[in-house]
């Protein structure tokens, strides 16, 4: 972090009563004593002065607000506003009353008003009271007291501010944003008493137009400062992910011009409840309050900047000079942090995080928006969006930060014992790290791709639009690479154009899988922990995409009945937990044809941790000695022995299907510097029936092979021979109508190809459906219960027996069921 002292930004703000810096008021896991002490350096530097105590979900701060603190809470408290006046940051104490309080009871004013003077006693000078998403309609006692709920407010509030010496004070309206205006902003009657009534010298906090606005325009502003009699202070959720924790935003400062700094009090920015993915949030947030004015004209290309050196990380694109009139432009500001970024990647460490359980991202692959999949969601969520999005389990209503077991030094961590967790915990990551003392810091470019993927709320970064661009291109004209060619010459021009976006397709997603291997082998402790699911998401998405493509470029399309529908793109207006947003749910609608692909995709399965980094693609006949290595699985060292098993493997599980015909086939393989190895494969063809008439003649080549040929010396063949006709089920005619692909997938010995092999199954699905198939299966051994209850979860339907009952068989439509909306 050293490399941010170089930017004089203090300088032009120690005397600014311009209030900008953060809230921590998400709701969620607080953040902990190291991270935030981390954050006061960091706020230090980058020239902000504040910071709002108001984790959501800390208990003393909302639920049990009534509560004095313990000696040893105490402690905690006085340490981290010290450590704020130290880095010369406002440590503003907030509560939030609003859930449960009398505000006419006297004994309830007392006890707010104690509590509040616990805090000053032990060294804050700047409060908050924060009544947003809490219930409306007053209790009996107070109705008899005051007028309306805004009236009660206002007494509670005053009161404190009078009774209390502060430097700043806060409030936050329960309507605290236009959306949740009733009926309007200019004609609410609660606002307008708000406005009214406080005490001018309170800060009015304010969210924008929604509870998640995408732009601040000047107009809205000026509106707002009439009905509040004094400028807002923004409470900016541009980049809280709160309300799906599944999702993170990584991009810069957008959508807010510096005119608005003339028209509020000032900006404290909500940011992502993981702390390590507010780099560039924080970066850019800093630029822009740094800066006199908006950039007179648009970046669009990287040619219209200078990219540093990916060996000298000294120059920065645009260093804010205090001394002059300085421009905030968003993209220059925010590849200027992703360039400073790159060396939180190859840190020892970073600060301490939770250790109690976390809202972290399951091993399903993706299971973004299952709670809203089929959820009829209002335009505004009940009581904001905490309800919305976090059950009371998941959020973990009794957390208390302010303890010293809250966040352990990560050395006196345990290992879990689950090798199945649900979660994707730091300890399991860990054990697949590098050992190296430094690890290897990745380029700006593949940095800036894992940026794209996860940028804002409302929109993807330039390089995933183009990414989607060129996919959606591949797809519209993906018949061009059925026409046979032999040199790149000989190309027409469609084709040309089609493998000219391949490539910038391949090359993108080469760097989003590459920034999964420098996360998963970061030093970093912090920044794994906290970012390798999102790392992880990307990566299982991004190789299905590729493997996808790799396919199409092979021109083995069948059906010109592959014009996509106009896709889903993030560009909305809408609140961001309205639709199904981000990178994953992008794929989704790009790659799934039918609801029943689609579904496979959102399957909710507990797989086994897989922190691997591999790539699928298309294999031949060309790849048979490298997929035959599976076989050798053995500790067995007689080579007689091992070429005995690598020519059964081959000739039970590698050839049949490719002997056949079958076009979807598709190998994973792991990815160890410049050494690849298989993990798991599968082959499928779109007509089993084909597949069932020639394992008939197949089987009787086998064995009339196996009795001529003397493979291993004095070794008896006949067994062999005896056990081909159990290599291959017989599949019931009726199996077929509605299921006519056969799927063959060959997992390894161990459980790490599980995760690789449902991408491989996604793969399939969505080859199949593109060439008009309508439903695949998988035969499973019937003594294999584990494997069975593998493919029933990814949500495969039992479909019986084989007719030599050895097998069981489980399908999965591919064709629309009712209700698809088009």
């Amino acid at each position: 972090m050293a490399q941010e002292l170089s930017f004089n930004r203090r300088a032009k703000h120690l005397s600014s009563k311009y209030i900008c810096g953060v809230v921590e008021g998400f709701y969620g896991r607080p953040w902990t004593l190291d991270q935030r002490k981390h954050l006061y350096g960091k706020i230090n530097r980058l020239g902000l002065n504040t910071y709002l105590y108001a984790p959501k979900d800390d208990i003393k701060h909302r639920q049990a607000w009534r509560e004095p603190y313990t000696e040893e809470e105490s402690v905690i408290l006085r340490n981290l506003i010290e450590s704020a006046k130290n880095n010369h940051v406002n440590f503003v104490y907030a509560l939030s009353p609003g859930l449960d309080i009398t505000y006419s009871c006297p004994q309830e004013l007392a006890t707010l008003r104690k509590k509040m003077e616990q805090v000053v006693s032990i060294g804050c000078d700047s409060f908050a009271l924060l009544f947003d998403d809490i219930e409306v309609v007053m209790h009996e006692k107070d109705q008899q007291v005051f007028k309306t709920f805004a009236d009660a407010q206002v007494y509670v509030t005053n009161t404190i501010f009078d009774n209390i010496k502060t430097k700043n004070f806060f409030f936050c309206p329960t309507e605290y944003c236009e959306t949740r205006a009733n009926p309007n902003l200019e004609q609410s009657q609660y606002l307008n008493t708000i406005g009214m009534n406080l005490r001018q010298p309170i800060h009015i906090l304010w969210t924008g137009p929604q509870v998640i606005s995408r732009y601040f325009t000047v107009e809205h502003l000026k509106r707002v400062q009439s009905v509040f009699r004094r400028k807002p202070l923004i409470w900016d959720n541009l980049h809280a992910n709160d309300y799906d924790q599944k999702r993170v935003f990584l991009g810069p400062y957008k959508g807010r011009s510096v005119i608005i700094k003339q028209f509020t009090s000032g900006l404290l920015l909500n940011p992502n409840c993981k702390y390590e993915a507010n780099f560039i949030p924080f970066y850019t947030v800093s630029d822009w309050n740094a800066s006199d004015k908006d950039a007179t004209y648009p970046v669009t290309t990287e040619n219209d900047v200078q990219l540093p050196n990916p060996t000298v990380h000294n120059t920065p694109f645009m260093n804010i000079d205090c001394n002059t009139e300085t421009e905030y432009n968003y993209e220059l500001s925010g590849k200027n942090a992703i360039s400073i970024w790159i060396h939180d990647f190859c840190a020892p460490s970073g600060p301490n995080i939770p250790q109690t359980p976390r809202l972290d991202l399951n091993t399903t692959v993706p299971d973004f928006v299952l709670e809203r999949q089929n959820i009829d969601t209002p335009s505004e969520p009940p009581l904001a969006f905490k309800e919305n999005v976090l059950s009371a389990e998941s959020r973990g209503s009794e957390i208390n930060s302010l303890t010293a077991d809250y966040a352990q030094p990560m050395e006196e961590d345990e290992p879990p014992n689950d090798e199945h967790s649900t979660e994707l915990e730091m300890e399991s990551v860990n054990e697949c790290q590098s050992t190296s003392i430094e690890s290897k810091a990745p380029d700006f470019e593949t940095v800036a791709s894992f940026v794209d993927l996860y940028y804002l709320p409302f929109e993807g970064g330039p390089g995933l639009k183009k990414l989607f661009d060129d996919y959606a291109y591949l797809l519209e004209n993906v018949s061009v690479m059925n026409k046979k060619h032999q040199e790149i010459e000989s190309l027409d021009p469609l084709q040309t154009e089609w493998i000219i976006r391949y490539d910038q397709i391949v090359d993108y997603l080469s760097k989003v899988i590459d920034v999964f291997h420098h996360i998963s082998e970061s030093s970093n402790k912090a920044l794994v922990t906290e970012l390798i699911p999102y790392a992880w998401e990307a990566h299982g998405a991004s190789v299905v995409l590729l493997a996808v493509a790799r396919w199409m470029l092979l021109g083995q399309i069948d059906e010109i009945n592959c014009q996509i529908e106009k896709f889903w793109t993030y560009e909305t207006e809408d609140e961001p937990w309205n639709w199904q947003g981000g990178f994953i749910n992008e794929c989704i609608c790009l790659l799934s044809r039918t609801d029943n692909v689609a579904k496979l995709f959102y399957s909710k399965i507990v797989l086994p941790l897989s922190i691997y980094t591999y790539e699928i693609r298309p294999f031949t006949f060309r790849d048979e000695e490298f997929i035959s290595e599976l076989s050798l699985l053995t500790t067995t060292k007689d080579e007689d022995i091992l070429r005995l098993r690598a020519r059964v493997f081959s000739d039970k599980i590698f050839k049949p299907f490719l002997m056949a015909g079958a076009k979807f086939n598709f190998v994973a393989e792991e990815i160890a510097g410049k050494n690849r190895k298989p993990m798991c494969f599968a082959s499928a063809h779109s007509n089993g029936l084909a597949v069932r008439d020639f394992l008939i003649h197949y089987k009787e080549h086998l064995r009339n092979q196996y009795s001529q040929d003397v493979i291993v010396e004095n070794f008896d063949m006949s067994e062999i021979i005896r056990e081909v006709d159990k290599w291959f089920p017989s599949v019931p005619s009726d199996v077929f109508a509605n299921y006519p692909a056969w799927v063959s997938p060959h997992f390894a010995y161990d459980a790490y190809d599980a995760v690789p092999m449902k991408k491989i199954l996604l793969t399939i699905a969505v080859t199949l459906s593109m060439n008009g198939c309508q439903g695949m299966f998988v035969t499973v051994p019937i003594d294999e219960h584990e494997r069975q209850q593998y493919f029933l979860r990814l949500g495969f339907n039992n479909l019986g027996h084989s007719e030599c009952n050895n097998y069981i068989l489980l399908g999965h439509e591919l064709g629309n069921f009712a209700g698809r909306t088009e």
